[in-house]
Parts: structure tokens; sequence; C-alpha cells
């Protein structure tokens, strides 16, 4: 299948906006949302979600049920942004060597402190989308259940339903952290070793080693695997000049920049990329800095004064 678009990046970069707010408004488009158990048939019970490889089985159901998407959208360009693919860039070539892939990086302080927000379920940053923050305890969990479990495409293929047990204690603690926000769970990729990091570290230095594992292997894989095909994007950049990086990925995918495309000025963007200086105070930031130093430097973000 052609016309195949890949956004990644580490969890709360910024991957949710550029697919909702940039290419969802564009009719050129169609978007799958996060489509995590499609990239997880064939190791549904396989932990972690780092993936490299699949067989020629999974890899043909992944195919035909892009295929059957693009279809039941008029053949328009596919554009799947699901957050654990950040590592997987291996297994996305597998099923798509022609793919286009937007990694999409934030500053790794700022991800670190809004993902602690995410893995609490607490303050005005959790909880995904500021849509998802306003609506009822009760459509949160009907959306959640929905998003997580996808009943209605498991249903259609039986190695994929019968892997719906292994998302069960994932759909729970999803479930959990609405209806009792302020325990410490497990939110986003899951990197080797996150767990055994999670009863040693503070969840504020778990999710800065998640981003720098998510950002770092995610850049190494898609220059290998998507040399051509690979655009690299700094989330404060298309903050700060977007007409101009929105420009720059149009003239990478080979598409015509629309007029009528929604601008971010446009957009509520309740996480702005500095709001982590007023909420982490100086011990944090510099445990971040320390931690992350040689991976920010390479994407060009300067230590916190």
């Amino acid at each position: 299948m052609d016309n195949m678009i890949f956004i990644i990046g580490a969890a709360r970069s910024g991957t949710t906006l550029l697919a909702k707010e940039i290419f969802a408004s564009d009719n050129r488009f169609c978007y799958t949302g996060e489509v995590d158990f499609l990239w997880r048939y064939g190791a549904g019970y396989r932990a972690g979600d780092l993936r490299r490889d699949a067989s020629d089985r999974h890899l043909s159901y992944i195919r035909s049920w892009m295929s059957e998407f693009a279809e039941a959208n008029g053949g328009k360009i596919v554009v799947d942004k699901t957050p654990s693919n950040c590592l997987r860039v291996p297994l996305l070539r597998k099923a798509f060597p022609d793919a286009k892939v937007i990694h999409i990086v934030r500053d790794g302080r700022a991800v670190a402190f809004s993902a602690r927000e995410e893995w609490t379920a607490v303050g005005k940053y959790s909880l995904d989308s500021a849509d998802f923050r306003k609506s009822s305890k009760l459509n949160q969990l009907r959306d959640l259940w929905v998003r997580r479990l996808r009943l209605r495409d498991r249903l259609r293929n039986f190695y994929s339903f019968i892997e719906l047990g292994a998302e069960l204690p994932k759909a729970y603690r999803s479930i959990s952290r609405i209806v009792s926000p302020g325990r410490q769970r497990l939110w986003g990729p899951r990197f080797p070793g996150v767990r055994e990091l999670m009863r040693e570290m503070t969840a504020l230095e778990v999710c800065a080693l998640q981003w720098e594992f998510c950002v770092k292997q995610a850049h190494s894989d898609c220059l290998k695997q998507f040399p051509i095909n690979y655009h690299l994007l700094r989330f404060e950049d298309l903050i700060a000049t977007p007409e101009k990086c929105i420009d720059e990925l149009y003239e990478f995918l080979g598409i015509a920049s629309p007029k009528t495309v929604k601008t971010l000025e446009q957009v509520k963007i309740s996480d702005r990329p500095d709001s982590w200086r007023q909420h982490l105070n100086r011990d944090e930031i510099d445990q971040l800095n320390l931690i992350l130093g040689p991976q920010l430097a390479q994407f060009g973000y300067r230590s916190a004064k």
C-alpha cells in the first residue's frame, strides 16, 4: 500500500497536536487514531513495546487493515500516530517500506514533567487532551475502554481476539487513573527495564528515561530504516514558527501545502513548551539536566540555568 505516513515521538511530545490539528483538518488525509492493538498483533502477550519484526501472517494482517481503512475513507493518505511505534521503526519498515516518517521531538524536561502528570493523572496537564479532561468520568471511561480494547476490530480476527486478555491489565490501569488519581501507574511506551526502574527511582526520573530511550531508539532506527523518507521536527519550532514548519512538512511529503489547513493560532494548547520551568523545582531540573544532558544537546536543547 502506498500513501502511508507515520507520526512518531515519545509520549507527550506533540504527536496528537500534529496528527489531529494539522493533518486531520486536511481532507486529503485520513487519521487512524492510536492503533496499538494493530502493531501488537502477534505479540500481544509479549512484555514491553519494543518490537523489531513480525511474521508474514502478522504483516499481512497489518497491511490489510490499513488498506481497508484507506478504502473506507475514499483512498486518502493514511496517517498513523501510535506513540509506541517509536520503539517499532524496523517493523514499520517491514510493513510499509515506502512510508514516510515524521518524528516530532520535544524538550525531554517538558516531556518528563507532562508524562509524570499522566502517570499520576493529577493536574491540568494529565489525561490526554483538554477535551478529554472536560468530559464526564463516564465518557472518559467509555472512551478509554473503546480505544484500548478495540472490540469491533478484534471480533473480525480470531488471533487478535484471543490477544484481548493481554490488554485487560492495561485497560484496568487506564480506568484506575480516572477513578482514583494520584497513584503512580505506568503510562506510555514500555521500554525494557521500566518496571524495575519504577521500584528504584522517582516517577519524574523514570519519565525522563522513557523519553531518552524512545527518542534515541526512534532517531537511530529512522536514520537506518528510512534514510530518505525521514523528517525530524522539534515541537518548540512548530509552536514558534508554525507556518514555516508546516510548509516544510508538506514539502517533505511532496504535497502542496493547503491554504485551508488549521493553523496553530486556532488551536488551544494547554501544555505550553516552557510550562515545566514554572512547575519543577531547582533540584528536579538539575536532576533532569544530569540524566538527559547529552540527549538534550543532540537535539539542540540547552541546560536550564
